[in-house]
């Protein structure tokens, strides 16, 4: 009996140390994770506060649904053509017939697909041009970066007749959020 006994102690040791032992790598990891995404967060938060952009004009062809806009980055940061995919815009509008409609416009720079939004060029202060990280708008592969105080100008299709009426949202990778309106 003593040594059964013995070896069931032993045997329930070595279960309790086993799961004290797992715990703690659970425990461990957990915290890993979690100040993994916290960091991120704050990364994600802090480039946000220092990422700004603005609608400066915008201008309507009706009856082929083009709309070209000049948007600058007025924030800190520059964003990557790599990121423009990311990039959310948003067309609300009434077509010819008045009904209302809310579109997601993605962005590319060939326009094989409608609707899209595409970079017709850069400005830096009013002239055609850049500084620093150009864009290269080649329509097989865009790279570059969209610098502070750089200005783009788009198109945006959408393939429909518009009325001069419109809201215009867009949203860059980081969460940052311009609009305009546009009414007769």
């Amino acid at each position: 009996m003593g040594l059964s006994s013995t070896l069931a102690t032993v045997f329930i040791a070595v279960i309790l140390i086993m799961g004290f032992s797992v715990n703690i790598l659970v425990i461990l990891s957990t915290t890993e994770l979690l100040r993994t995404a916290v960091r991120d967060s704050v990364i994600l938060n802090v480039k946000s506060l220092h990422e700004s952009i603005e609608i400066e004009s915008i201008a309507i062809n009706g009856s082929t649904g083009v709309i070209t806009m000049n948007v600058t980055n007025s924030g800190e940061y520059s964003i990557f053509a790599s990121k423009f995919e990311l990039i959310d815009l948003i067309l609300v509008y009434r077509n010819a017939r008045g009904i209302l409609h809310s579109l997601w416009i993605p962005f590319s720079q060939n326009g094989s697909s409608t609707p899209y939004w595409r970079v017709i060029r850069v400005l830096f202060r009013g002239e055609e041009g850049e500084l620093v990280n150009p864009l290269v708008l080649n329509e097989s592969n865009i790279r570059g970066a969209w610098d502070p105080q750089e200005t783009l100008e788009i198109e945006i299709s959408t393939g429909e007749v518009l009325n001069d009426s419109l809201y215009v949202f867009m949203w860059t990778p980081s969460g940052s959020k311009a609009s305009i309106a546009l009414s007769p």
